[in-house]
Parts: structure tokens; C-alpha cells; sequence
């Protein structure tokens, strides 16, 4: 294990066979009476390649995303991804855009007081509390590449499905034309102190041991299956991608290239 590492007061489970977890937190019935109610607000549609040339630093929620140098952005737009908007806000800042694609109404909860400098790119499955929270603000609305969209919009761009908002995230970014991403808070695990998110956020265990490498991290199924997901995007896209922090994600991807460096 670790050097450090405390188990989390959750149940932890015994070995390290994992059971990818990716089931929707709401039905397809429930999905489809979302986009409609999105669809009718007639808000302006996100456009491929509207930020072309750019690039951008992704603030996750992750436990990692509390070292992200939210104020030297280097030139980079700054992207918050659900609870991350609350270390803008309380750092005094206002990240350039927030993305969310998560159809529970507690997305809303993120939105409190939201930043009015900040554009709102809100996926159209998301719960109508959402849209009504960001009333008077900037609001760009796109649309998951999944069957219940298929079915209400047929003729619409979808954009690359994701089991995360990071995932989702940068599929969308990829897709309206940023080739160099810098992502903060994608950890997949907890963190040695045991945290599980870095701002507002609520999960608990059990969680699943996961070794990487001759690390070993406490995650959780949908989270590796998040991890697995982010490979195989990474491998669809032509951008350069960059995973901070001391999380899963990053293990594997220095695991990764360790394998594939030449005398590997």
C-alpha cells in the first residue's frame, strides 16, 4: 500500500477483481423529458471549432484539483467541471466556462450564485433546475451522443458519450476545437488523506483496491470504469492531453508510458 495511505472510514472490499459500474442515474423516459424541456428554452447550440487554436486548463472535482493553479492560467481558458465552480468562487474567480452533463438535479447545487463572467455549456440532459439556476447567464447548450438523444434529436450533433463529466468533457472541448488540454482533479481514486473530492461532492464506499504499477489505490468500479473510458478517448482524439496529481489516472498513464518507452 502507499507510504501514508489511511484506509477511508467506508467499507473497503477484499482483492482486486473489479465489476465495471456504468448504469444511468435516471431512466431513458426521465433523459428524453430533459432534452425536451432543454430544446424548448431555443438556446444558441455549442459550434464545432468556436474555440480552434486554443488551449484549456480542466478543473475536475477531483481530490487532486486542490493544487490546480487556478489563477495562472497561462494563457489556457479555464474550464470548471460540477463542484470544481466552488474553488473558483472561493478563490474570487470566475473560470471562462463550466461544463455539466449529469441529468440528476443536484447539478443545480454547484450553480449557486454562479459566476455571471462565466460562460455555461449545459449538456441538453440535464435536469430543467439546472438551466433555471443559470438564468441570466451565458448558456450554450449541446448534446451527448447517447440513445435517448438519438431518438428526440436524430438530425442534431451529438458529441462523444462520456460516463463522466470529465470524460463528456473532453469529448466537447475536442470537439469545438482545443488541441491541448491540462487536466486537474481526474484522479479516479482517493486520495492519501482519504478525500474523495476536492469541493462539493458525495460518494461513499465501498471502495475497491486497484493496483498500478507497485501503487495501490482505494477507487471504485464506476470510477475505473471512468478511467478505461478516458483511454479509449484519448485514442480517438488528436489533442495533447496532460493528467496532473498523484491519482489513479495519472499512475496509469505514467504506467502506460513507462511500458511503451523503447528497452521497456
Amino acid at each position: 500500500m502507499t507510504a501514508g495511505f489511511e484506509s477511508p472510514p467506508d467499507e473497503v472490499l477484499e482483492g482486486e477483481w473489479i465489476d465495471f459500474i456504468a448504469e444511468l442515474p435516471v431512466d431513458g423516459d426521465t433523459l428524453r423529458h430533459h432534452i425536451r424541456a432543454a430544446l424548448a428554452r431555443g438556446l444558441e447550440e455549442v459550434r464545432m471549432g468556436a474555440l480552434a487554436g486554443r488551449s484549456a486548463r480542466i478543473v475536475a472535482n477531483g481530490p487532486s484539483a486542490r493544487q490546480a493553479p487556478l489563477s495562472a492560467m497561462d494563457g489556457r481558458l479555464s474550464v470548471a467541471l460540477n463542484g470544481a465552480l466552488a474553488l473558483f468562487r472561493a478563490r474570487g474567480q470566475a473560470p471562462d466556462y463550466f461544463v455539466a452533463c449529469d441529468p440528476q438535479a443536484l447539478v443545480a447545487e454547484f450553480l449557486a450564485d454562479a459566476p455571471p463572467a462565466t460562460t455555461y455549456l449545459i449538456a441538453s440532459r440535464c435536469h430543467p433546475r439546472v438551466f433555471q439556476a443559470l438564468a441570466g447567464r451565458r448558456v450554450l447548450i449541446w448534446h451527448l451522443d447517447e440513445a435517448d438523444a438519438e431518438a428526440e434529436i436524430p438530425t442534431a450533433e451529438r458529441i462523444g458519450a462520456g460516463l463522466s463529466v470529465t470524460n463528456a468533457a473532453l469529448m466537447l472541448l475536442h470537439h469545438m476545437g482545443v488541441r491541448s488540454m491540462d487536466i486537474w482533479g481526474l484522479d479516479c481514486s482517493l486520495a492519501e488523506d482519504g478525500a474523495h473530492h476536492a469541493g462539493q461532492g458525495a460518494v461513499s464506499g465501498p471502495y475497491q483496491p486497484i493496483r498500478v504499477g507497485d501503487r495501490l489505490f482505494q477507487s471504485k468500479p464506476a470510477w475505473a470504469a471512468e478511467a478505461q473510458q478516458f483511454l479509449l478517448h484519448l485514442h480517438a482524439i488528436d489533442a495533447e492531453v496532460t493528467v496532473n496529481g498523484e491519482g489513479m489516472l495519472a499512475a496509469i498513464l505514467a504506467e502506460f508510458g513507462r511500458r511503451q518507452a523503447p528497452g521497456a
